[in-house]
């Protein structure tokens, strides 16, 4: 890897509580995805993961970006129905074909010979409007909304079952690493998820999500109890690759499916934090 003209290192949000409403910050959608800075001049394109590992062979979409000496940091997410879906993106991070990805681009660290991480947040969100077009198919500009509406904002993202939001300083530097001039506000998830499993002494449900592959494991949720619709038991387990369980599952054709509020995806594809919010009865295979 070649030495870049700033370090290859993200800023980071803390987690915030509760969203807000402030005219010296800016909001933000958080997209749920693979975070990439990426490096492009007329003769280069190199991309790094927040863990510092190349990238632009997996995503040929950052070949669209304007050869124009510059480094931007954004998500590279896979859309389903207008919102970031994360097991589709690692799907694709790790080498499956046939899902489109898009680079969400929400800041710009160094343009045309210019290191922009001392500059605030507002000089370097205005340049970075100005380095990008803004129909390219696969890399889109993240859009800012004002501070003063972050509390309305975030019920909005909410109903939409996105995964919230970043406030950001206007007058903040880029700064590696863990920094409060950002916050981010996660808004907790519905899906309905397929039911394939059973542990009995966790009293808790294997639940899965269709891919093209078959049906994918995401977690166990803990059951409360109260009428269940009829599940049909079989002998293997209907997931594509059950980890090892400390007890071994009881397994049922997926037929029906459960729906799950969580907080977010894990990096490994699992579902943090889900908590059970019923049946969906009148589905079917």
């Amino acid at each position: 890897m070649s030495p870049w003209p700033v370090p290859a290192q993200p800023m980071e949000p803390v987690l915030w509580p509760s969203p807000f409403d402030d005219p010296s910050f800016s909001w933000e959608v958080k997209w749920d995805g693979i975070r990439l800075l990426t490096w492009r001049s007329p003769g280069r394109l190199e991309a790094v993961s927040r863990r510092g590992r190349r990238a632009e062979d997996r995503y040929p979409e950052l070949e669209e970006l304007p050869r124009v000496d510059a480094v931007w940091d954004g998500e590279m997410v896979v859309l389903r129905e207008g919102k970031a879906d994360f097991p589709s993106v690692l799907a694709r991070h790790f080498g499956r074909k046939g899902l489109s990805a898009t680079y969400m681009v929400f800041d710009l660290l160094y343009w045309k010979g210019r290191d922009l991480r001392r500059e605030p947040y507002e000089v370097r969100r205005s340049l970075l409007l100005e380095s990008l077009p803004p129909d390219l198919p696969h890399v889109a500009r993240v859009e800012s909304f004002p501070g003063e509406e972050g509390t309305r904002l975030f019920r909005a993202v909410e109903a939409l079952g996105w995964e919230g939001l970043v406030g950001k300083r206007k007058d903040s530097p880029y700064r590696p690493g863990l920094k409060g001039a950002w916050r981010k506000v996660k808004a907790f998830r519905l899906e309905a998820f397929w039911v394939g499993g059973w542990l009995p002494h966790r009293g808790s449900f294997l639940l899965g999500r269709d891919t093209p592959e078959g049906l994918l494991y995401v977690g166990k949720v803990a059951y409360p109890g109260g009428p269940e619709p009829p599940l049909r038991r079989r002998e293997d387990p209907p997931f594509l690759r059950l980890p090892p369980l400390r007890e071994r599952p009881l397994f049922f054709e997926p037929t029906q499916k459960a729906l799950i509020r969580y907080l977010e995806w894990t990096a490994d594809g699992r579902l943090r934090a889900p908590t059970w919010k019923g049946w969906v009865w009148d589905t079917s295979k």
